[in-house]
């Protein structure tokens, strides 16, 4: 199934780790030199650095910071979410007192008076190189050197100052985490010294907090004094207000007490209440009395027990008893009977003696009654006098009351602060502080710098990723070509092979028969002594990377040659290059005498009509009758009279002797109908052409060739140089037979290519 390309992935191509991967690797393994060389200089620096560098010694303590400390104790069981925040703050702020200028300056203080002794000049610069390892620069006199006259003040403040900075690049102070820890460090080249520091400054803060601690204490003592010296006299002056006011207003009650009118009046309203009730209850019974002697019948009226009378309670007795002898009567006789209507006769006289009794005792409850309601009137009138005096008494215990508060306030406060004065005389005898020394420091066994593995490791680590940063840039930065991948990627044409530098590409030391080195046929070819052995090194090495170069031109080259067809003359290949230097000459030197080792009749033609490069090489071994300007006057009759190299008849050499500079598109013709009549006398013309750059005339020379090498000198030419020459031979593109490298170290081109090499 076929995924859709979206905008994203023609912008962004498909990245392979492993060929990202690969690709590194293969940057490295080609500059590996780089690489070693970087991590040889980092270890030598390093170790050279851990050799002759100063040792450093950090020593190491710790305090405890109790954010509580000055707080209230009753208020620990509420305190709110909050608080933890305001802790942290507190050991921040710690840390930075421990840090500060002026904590610093009494440490540099001690520790100069603690390494010297009295009198001694040389104090100051003993105790700097102690903090930074070396001498100073101060006088003899123990001043510190300025540039400007100062008074004695200012010019000791400024030697502390110089002493606190410099003792202080060796301090490091920080919090443990999220603890209530600090950790003390400092590191110095002396030993001793650096547990010593550590300990002064852990001395100096709590020698600082302790004389805070006595100062806060002595200044709230100072207050509390004064402010319990005012509030003893409000005192005495509140308590001295109520005695008077007690006096003066005859309030001489305990406190709490209530007034003597509050007394009567509460004792009046109570006894009202008393009589009203007693009144009322009388008054119902009175009025129950009243409706039972209205009725005339004894039974139906009730008497308190008190309001009776001996009487009422005889003829009570003497009615009932009749009242059972007329019962009894009954149980014989009838009602109509003398007995029963005697006896009912008496029992209605002494009815009316009881209902008189009741009318008795009924007026004796009315008139006490009566005396009640004047007892009731008598107190009412006595209450409304009471409230009358209730009032003022009322008044005045209000302001009475005021005034007790007012001296209970001044009372309380004056003895809140009498305790918090007590309690403040007391810790001031007390050493109290907000740290505790959890650890101190002590010597430190080794040394905090530098560290010797480490410092190597990382050192050779560094120069690792230094080193390949470096050689991925360089590489980012080469747009020169050194894959052989490139030639058909960015040029589009046939990679043909490679033109390795002479001498490093030795095979094999057999000869293809017939064919003998130039340099050693004797005669003219011997003046040309070493350099001689380069010219035919493909002929004289046919096993060679150079030699399967060759023959990769010549195999194009042919196939070239036949689908052209067979015309009965020679095929003319123009060899050339972008800019001088490349090895286009050579190149075509040694392809003409390779194909003249393998017996084929061979000419080369120098056009390079600037550099002359081939004539130059060949001038001591070149006939004066093979020059170029006799062959443009008359092909047809010089061609067969050119004279071929001594010893080797399959090769003739055709150079340029003259300066032909002004050669241009007018000669056109007469190159052409050189070559042409060249070709038709010979198998190969193999034609020198001048560079690219630098000479327009390559243009229609290149034209004229029936195919053309492009010689590019490996890791060293140009992507633009090349692509701008191709550019310019955009008429003759369809003559290009292919590309090589030239002047090729093997095995940096096997590093670069991998395992696409000629080994065979």
């Amino acid at each position: 199934m076929r995924l859709e390309v979206t905008e994203r992935d023609r912008f962004l191509p498909e990245v392979t780790l492993g060929d990202v991967i690969r690709d590194i690797w293969q940057k490295i393994r080609r500059r590996w030199h780089l690489l070693a060389f970087a991590v040889c200089m980092t270890a030598i620096a390093s170790i050279y650095y851990v050799a002759t560098a100063t040792p450093q010694y950090t020593a190491n303590g710790s305090i405890l910071i109790d954010p509580r400390y000055g707080q209230n104790p009753d208020q620990t069981s509420q305190l709110m979410p909050g608080l933890l925040m305001s802790d942290a703050l507190t050991v921040d702020s710690e840390l930075r007192v421990m840090a500060s200028r002026e904590m610093t300056k009494r440490v540099i203080q001690t520790l100069e008076l603690s390494h010297a002794p009295a009198g001694d000049p040389s104090m100051v610069q003993r105790l700097k190189a102690l903090l930074t390892g070396s001498s100073g620069d101060t006088q003899a006199d123990g001043t510190v050197t300025t540039t400007s006259n100062l008074s004695a003040s200012a010019a000791e403040a400024r030697r502390t100052e110089v002493l606190r900075k410099q003792f202080v690049r060796g301090l490091k102070i920080r919090r443990s985490g999220e603890s209530f820890v600090i950790d003390i460090a400092y590191t110095s080249p002396d030993i001793e010294f650096s547990a010593q520091a550590v300990n002064t400054i852990i001395e100096e803060y709590l020698s600082l907090s302790r004389e805070e601690h006595v100062n806060k204490v002595e200044r709230n003592r100072g207050w509390l004094s004064t402010r319990i010296g005012e509030l003893r006299q409000e005192v005495r002056a509140g308590e001295s207000a109520v005695a008077n006011f007690r006096q003066t207003n005859n309030l001489l009650v305990p406190e709490g007490s209530p007034l003597p009118s509050e007394v009567a009046m509460t004792s009046a309203i109570t006894q009202l209440v008393d009589l009203r009730s007693e009144s009322l209850a009388l008054d119902v019974h009175i009025q129950q009395l009243e409706e039972g002697v209205r009725s005339g019948n004894p039974d139906v009226v009730q008497v308190d027990p008190e309001d009776r009378t001996s009487t009422l309670d005889q003829l009570n007795a003497s009615y009932d008893a009749l009242q059972q002898q007329v019962l009894e009567a009954l149980v014989n006789r009838s009602e109509t009977s003398p007995i029963v209507q005697n006896l009912r006769n008496q029992m209605s006289q002494v009815q009316d003696l009881i209902i008189a009794e009741y009318g008795q005792i009924l007026e004796r409850l009315r008139s006490q009654s009566a005396a009640l309601g004047r007892q009731v009137q008598a107190t009412e009138t006595l209450i409304a006098e009471l409230e009358a005096e209730l009032g003022v008494d009322a008044q005045k215990s209000v302001e009475l009351r005021s005034l007790e508060l007012e001296a209970a306030a001044s009372r309380d406060q004056y003895e809140h602060l009498l305790a918090q004065y007590n309690s403040a005389s007391q810790l001031v005898s007390f050493d109290a502080t907000s740290a505790r020394v959890i650890a101190w420091a002590v010597p430190p066994d080794t040394k905090s710098s530098p560290k010797s593995k480490q410092t190597v490791i990382l050192a050779v680590f560094a120069g690792i990723v230094l080193a390949i940063a470096l050689i991925v840039l360089l590489e980012a930065l080469d747009d020169t070509f050194r894959l052989h991948s490139d030639i058909s990627r960015d040029l589009g044409l046939s990679f043909l092979g490679i033109s390795p530098v002479f001498g490093s590409d030795k095979k094999s030391r057999f000869r293809p028969s017939g064919w003998k080195p130039l340099s050693l046929r004797g005669g003219p070819w011997a003046k040309l002594g070493k350099s001689g052995q380069w010219l035919d090194f493909a002929a004289s090495n046919p096993v060679s990377i150079f030699a399967e170069t060759m023959r990769s031109i010549h195999v194009n080259m042919t196939m070239g040659r036949d689908q052209r067809g067979n015309d009965g003359r020679g095929y003319v290949v123009g060899i050339t290059s972008s800019v001088k230097e490349e090895g286009k000459t050579s190149t075509s030197i040694n392809f003409a005498t390779f194909l003249a080792s393998q017996g084929k009749k061979t000419v080369l033609v120098d056009l390079d009509i600037i550099a002359r490069g081939t004539s130059r090489a060949l001038k001591a071994t070149l006939s004066t009758h093979n020059g170029l300007r006799t062959l443009l006057e008359d092909p047809a009759a010089v061609t067969p009279t050119l004279e071929p190299v001594s010893g080797t008849p399959n090769l003739t050499v055709v150079g340029n002797f003259e300066d032909l500079a002004n050669v241009g598109p007018q000669h056109s013709y007469a190159i052409a109908h050189a070559l042409l009549t060249l070709s038709q006398e010979f198998d190969y013309v193999v034609v020198d052409l001048p560079p690219v750059h630098g000479v327009a005339e390559t243009q229609f020379l290149g034209k004229i060739c029936d195919g053309l090498v492009y010689v590019i000198r490996w890791g060293h030419t140009r992507r633009p140089q090349v692509l701008s020459a191709l550019k310019q031979l955009e008429g003759a593109r369809g003559k290009f037979i292919g590309a090589i490298f030239s002047q090729v170290r093997v095995k940096s081109y096997e590093n670069h290519n991998g395992h696409d090499t000629y080994t065979y």
